[in-house]
This record gives C-alpha cells, sequence and structure tokens, in this order.
C-alpha cells in the first residue's frame, strides 16, 4: 500500500495528542465530534499569525497569548479567539495600519482581547458576524469597532475607548446588540447607528467630545 505522508504541526501552534495523530496521519481533524483548541503564543511565532490562524479548521477555538503586532483575517466560520492566562492576549497595531482585526466570517467570537490602534481597530464586515465579550479596545486611529456591510455584532462587557473619531459604529444594512459595556473618550460620538439597527442597553457612555448615541438614516 502506498505510505501516508506525515504532516508536523505548524510551528507556533500547539494541539491535543488527538488532534496531533490526525495531523501525522494526513487527515483532517474530524469538525463533526469536535472542533479544534489550539494553542498559540505570540512570543514564539514561528509564521506569520495570519499563516497559523488559516490552518486551523472551522468550530475550532484559538487560545491566543502574547503581544501581537500582525493584523489579521478571521475568514473562516465559528471560530473564537480568546486571550488565556491573566496577561490575556494583546493586540497593538501601527497607526498607519487600516483594519487590525478584521472579520468576514460568521458566528466569530473575540474574547478577552485587548486590542490598540489602526484606524479601525476591530471591522466585521461583508455579512459576518462576531460576537465580543470582554475585550479592550482602544486608542484607534479613526473607529473603535465598526461593523458594516450587511453584518451583525453582539458586543458585551467590553470596553471601547479613547478613538481618534467615534467608538462603535454600525451601518450599510448592518445590526448590533450593544450591551453592558463602557464607551468613553472618543473624539467624535460614542456610537454611530447609521442606516443601520441596534438594541442598546446597559451601556455606561461618557466623556466623548460629540453626542453618546447618534442616530441617521434607515
Amino acid at each position: 500500500p502506498a505510505a501516508v505522508g506525515l504532516a508536523a504541526p505548524k510551528r507556533g501552534i500547539t494541539v491535543s495528542p488527538i488532534k496531533r495523530c490526525w495531523l501525522m496521519l494526513g487527515l483532517a481533524w474530524p469538525l463533526s465530534a469536535f472542533g479544534a483548541v489550539v494553542d498559540i503564543d505570540c512570543a514564539k511565532l514561528g509564521q506569520p499569525l495570519q499563516t497559523l490562524i488559516d490552518a486551523v479548521p472551522e468550530d475550532s477555538t484559538i487560545n491566543l497569548s502574547g503581544a501581537c503586532q500582525e493584523p489579521i483575517l478571521i475568514a473562516k466560520d465559528r471560530i473564537e479567539l480568546s486571550g488565556s492566562g491573566k496577561a490575556g492576549a494583546s493586540f497593538t497595531f501601527p497607526p498607519e495600519t487600516v483594519n487590525g482585526l478584521s472579520i468576514t466570517g460568521r458566528q466569530i467570537t473575540l474574547k478577552k482581547l485587548n486590542v490598540s490602534g489602526a484606524k479601525k481597530s476591530v471591522v466585521v464586515y461583508r455579512t459576518g458576524s462576531a460576537r465580543i465579550v470582554e475585550t479592550q479596545i482602544s486608542q484607534s486611529g479613526s473607529i473603535g469597532l465598526e461593523v458594516t456591510d450587511s453584518s451583525y455584532a453582539r458586543i458585551l462587557n467590553s470596553t471601547v475607548s479613547n478613538s481618534g473619531r467615534n467608538g462603535i459604529v454600525v451601518r450599510l444594512s448592518s445590526s448590533a446588540d450593544i450591551h453592558n459595556n463602557v464607551i468613553q473618550q472618543h473624539k467624535g460620538y460614542g456610537i454611530v447607528i447609521d442606516g443601520a439597527a441596534a438594541d442598546i442597553d446597559g451601556n455606561t457612555i461618557s466623556a466623548n467630545a460629540k453626542h453618546g448615541l447618534f442616530l441617521h438614516g434607515g
């Protein structure tokens, strides 16, 4: 019989012994039974972070640690990107970066992350959907979190602060549930709903240069 080629996990990824066995057999992880649980440490990357994330199958949880600086796109569905350990994980982007964390996949979760910098720190677009929970978003050049192009986000128990313009923007036929967040100290509006829909409840919106909530269109 033909020999089965062995495929080692990509450098920078840690997987469980069961999933390592599947990888060594050259087989896909059995997603119908369980998704992968993958640990990635940004302090020990052997490859670009985007390459490692692209290698993770759908229905997976990525436990991220360390200080990350590379912009990433999550295009697959049902991925959870979660900061691990007491320190969690951080993304710090230079100001010339257009989008920091971009989401076009569906049912994406961002949890316990600290995201700062870029013109737009987090963007959900192209009909993507995301749940953003216990995450800190700050120091964006323009918009902290944007939901656009018929997309959806559920934003819970997070802090969005100190943007160059607006904190959270929902626009272009998108929708969002914005609950129990702190939205503060933006040079424009706290929340902008522009030709979109949102359920907004239980937030602390304060110290913004303009109104805490601005509604336009639709």
